[in-house]
């Protein structure tokens, strides 16, 4: 079994896979001021002590900055990018840093993804997590989460994904690897737009974001064009919308189909299942080893 949990301003929620049957057999949520003692409940309820968990922190909680690559040994990067970090967010309480490579320089420099949260946060998950009695075997951050759910692939591809009132993420994946990531605004409430609504016109804004994104993709980071787009969106919808946009790109545009099954027509958190998936589909980890 591998736990996922994903905590965000409101709420948190937990989620069990069965690595062996790819199925997710139990998910549970809670307040997000009472999550420690929730999660020590649901585990002995369960029985699930013991159990391999990953966890997730959506936006509310940490900055992702793009930066320039430090010009020094590797295990200096974390140090040197500190005093930058610390400089741009303009505190002064112990902040979390780690980084993953940008795959391809941007104008003309080797850049990294660097996560900044405060450092009371990770040290709360982790006494949350000892008290529960599961094992922690990684903190990331939603957009990392979200990419555990995609099928790996040597072509580039696009995913537009949304938790229950959240902003879309859409994320630009290689072979696993995260290039450009950005938070869609405006589409909180998808969920509430009916067929009729949806075809009159209010996914515009969302295809001509799309298509930005993939011409930045291929004309500023000289990438290969981008053929395929996974949708994951809060919407009962999702094939209407998927048909609606792939009018608006060069691309095929589908639903995401999930690599588990679920017991709901409508599961309940995608970050939390990519953190239950993410030892399986083990991929970029970040805050392991935050300094």
């Amino acid at each position: 079994m591998q736990l996922g949990v994903a905590l965000s301003h409101e709420a948190a929620f937990f989620t069990v896979l069965d690595k062996q049957n790819y199925v997710v057999v139990s998910e549970q949520s809670a307040t997000i001021e009472h999550w420690p003692s929730a999660l020590e409940n649901w585990i002995s309820e369960q029985k699930l002590s013991g159990i391999t968990c990953c966890v997730s922190f959506t936006q509310h909680a940490y900055q992702l900055l793009q930066l320039d690559r430090p010009a020094v040994d590797d295990s200096e990067i974390n140090a040197a990018l500190g005093w930058t970090v610390k400089d741009m967010l303009g505190v002064d309480t112990p902040v979390a840093i780690d980084y993953f490579d940008v795959p391809v320089p941007l104008a003309g420099s080797q850049k990294l993804h660097v996560v900044a949260l405060p450092q009371d946060e990770v040290t709360n998950v982790v006494t949350a997590c000892v008290n529960a009695g599961v094992r922690l075997k990684q903190i990331s951050i939603e957009e990392l989460a979200h990419c555990e759910l995609l099928p790996v692939s040597d072509e580039p591809v696009i995913s537009l994904t949304q938790d229950v009132g959240e902003e879309i993420i859409l994320n630009v994946i290689v072979r696993g690897n995260l290039y450009i990531s950005r938070r869609l605004k405006g589409f909180e409430n998808l969920g509430s737009f009916s067929e009729q609504e949806l075809k009159m016109g209010v996914l515009d804004t969302l295809g001509i974001q799309l298509q930005r994104s993939m011409d930045f993709f291929e004309s500023q980071l000289r990438q290969a064009p981008v053929r395929q787009v996974y949708i994951n969106v809060n919407s009962n919808y999702e094939a209407l919308i998927a048909m609606l946009i792939s009018e608006m790109v060069e691309a095929r545009v589908e639903v995401l189909e999930l690599p588990f099954q679920t017991h709901k027509a409508r599961y309940g958190n995608l970050t939390s299942m990519g953190m239950a998936y993410a030892q399986i589909h083990a991929r970029q980890s970040v805050v392991e080893g935050a300094q």
